[in-house]
């Protein structure tokens, strides 16, 4: 099961919208309370990837849930709402894929940009356990060799030009995430899909997965405390 980082290195999650709320409890509803999956989950995940790499407009097969989530007279429906949230399920369904625990983490401390870091960590302690050599970049893993593809697509994915072009990136991250069993917040990805849409939005959004990737590890005397007197 995964292990989640601890709170303090962990970004917070900021008060949710109505329409958030609601894709919460759409997605809580995949999931049983001793986690795993609950026995429609399956059926249900299968038919939400057929709306992977399409938009509302090509796929229509997750209108009742955009429906749901998007209720009436708490917001104006806009279309990048309905997108952002088209592909977000798409994605966790896409992340679920095979994967037995819980790939939605629902405590705020999920980012793209959090869990890209964790995943360098990751990458790097299997890289060492494989060679039987520990080499480790005094910056941090963010900065050594074994982490070059995460940052890459981290990278492009935050270069990207229009909400379609960051789907793809962060797509081409998800298989790397479900292999490392690191979950992504999905109603917060699709906050930020919403977000990307708007040019004068997207900035924050993407310097916040940078702050939140290169955030430094704790060095080894931080994370224990020493037990002498």
């Amino acid at each position: 099961m995964t292990t989640p980082t601890p709170p303090s290195a962990q970004p917070q999650r900021v008060r949710d919208e109505p329409w958030q709320r609601r894709m919460r409890d759409l997605i809580g509803e995949l999931y049983l309370k001793e986690g795993g999956l609950t026995r429609d989950a399956p059926g249900t995940l299968a038919r939400w990837r057929r709306a992977l790499g399409r938009t509302t407009q090509q796929s229509p097969v997750l209108s009742m849930e955009i429906a749901r989530v998007i209720g009436t007279g708490e917001n104006d429906g806009r279309e990048p709402h309905l997108d952002a949230i088209h592909h977000s399920l798409a994605l966790l369904a896409a992340h679920q894929q095979s994967a037995s625990q819980p790939m939605h983490h629902d405590h705020g401390s999920a980012s793209l940009g959090a869990q890209c870091r964790e995943l360098c960590r990751r990458v790097q302690a299997e890289q060492a356990s494989g060679s039987g050599r520990e080499k480790k970049d005094p910056r941090g893993p963010q900065y050594a060799d074994e982490s070059k593809g995460v940052v890459r697509r981290l990278e492009a994915a935050v270069s990207a030009r229009s909400v379609k072009e960051l789907v793809g990136h962060v797509r081409g991250l998800v298989p790397m995430l479900r292999k490392a069993e690191l979950p992504l917040d999905y109603v917060r990805l699709a906050a930020e899909f919403d977000a990307w849409a708007s040019p004068n939005r997207r900035g924050r959004v993407a310097r916040r997965w940078g702050t939140d990737f290169y955030r430094p590890f704790p060095k080894p005397q931080d994370a224990a405390p020493s037990s002498s007197s």
